[in-house]
């Protein structure tokens, strides 16, 4: 099976949109005591912090980064191109919950208010 040029564009591209995610998702859900983690803790043997911001930053990230692929899929509902509507929605689905694993989704497993 022969992959068309430009599907293998649209894949590779959504490929560098993900990793600019990671590290944005990285960058703005980090903790203030993310540096005291030893190997083998986990999150929840940090201490609270006190200047959490992720009720700010967790909506701003999602609409700056989730934005651009809710525009090229709704493009693309309406031009009917099938493959990349699919690709979008996968896109888009990965990058929520992976939004959501990074802002609130680890804190859960810990019990108490994170």
């Amino acid at each position: 099976m022969k992959i068309d040029q430009k599907r293998l564009v649209e894949i590779l591209s959504l490929g560098g949109y993900f990793v600019l995610v990671y590290l944005c998702m990285q960058l703005f859900s980090s903790s203030e005591y993310d540096w005291m983690l030893e190997p083998g803790e986990n999150i929840c043997n940090l201490p609270p912090d006190p200047d959490d911001t992720r009720d700010i930053t967790a909506p701003l990230s999602l609409l700056f980064l989730g934005v651009p692929l809710l525009i090229a899929l709704i493009r693309d509902i309406i031009f009917k191109d099938i493959f990349k509507v699919v690709l979008y929605a996968f896109g888009l689905t990965t990058l929520i919950v992976y939004w959501w694993w990074s802002f609130w989704g680890q804190y859960s497993a810990c019990g108490g208010a994170a």
